[in-house]
């Protein structure tokens, strides 16, 4: 997996911020995810990588969700020490979890509200989606939410499939 650089991180996090936000939400994260929260601490991401887009999936095709072609990360966010506009993963969660698709957690946002979500649960695991706040609608009858759409099988191919924008 490789690294992003984030502007507005703070220093590395201590494992117990970890151990805390896996205790509300219920289950261990992802090894994955759980060691880019420990080295990072998610933050907005740097100038060079201020917006990225998400691209090259063919699992996955996001105009049925957005209308475009791509998905654009602004910030991940962080349990602790990170400044406006990113509230810390407890907020989020707390504010989001009867909105998202049990079990998920939101991990980051684009530039326009819609959340990032990672599967910590069940055969969704590691996966990553998209939720759209334009579209939010009421779970279906199989368990999915129409405004949610799968992006990735891993937090390791997210990462690795994000490209800065205008290169």
């Amino acid at each position: 997996m490789r690294h992003l650089e984030c502007d507005d991180s703070s220093e590395p996090v201590d494992e117990r911020f970890v151990k805390d936000y896996e205790t509300l939400i219920g289950t261990k994260l992802p090894d994955s995810y759980r060691q880019f929260l420990l080295a990072t601490n998610g933050g907005i991401l740097s100038s060079n990588n201020k917006i990225i887009e998400v691209t090259g999936n063919p699992e996955f095709a996001p105009e049925s969700i957005t209308g475009t072609m791509g998905f654009m990360v602004d910030n991940f966010y962080g349990l602790t020490g990170l400044s406006y506009p990113s509230l810390s993963l407890f907020q989020v969660f707390d504010i989001t979890r009867d909105r998202i698709p049990l079990g998920t957690v939101p991990i980051a946002k684009d530039p326009f509200g819609n959340l990032f979500l990672l599967g910590v649960s069940g055969a969704f695991r590691d996966s990553i989606f998209f939720w759209d706040h334009e579209i939010e609608g009421f779970e279906s009858p199989d368990g999915l939410f129409s405004n949610v759409g799968k992006l990735f099988n891993s937090f390791e191919a997210f990462i690795d499939a994000l490209e800065p924008t205008g290169q």
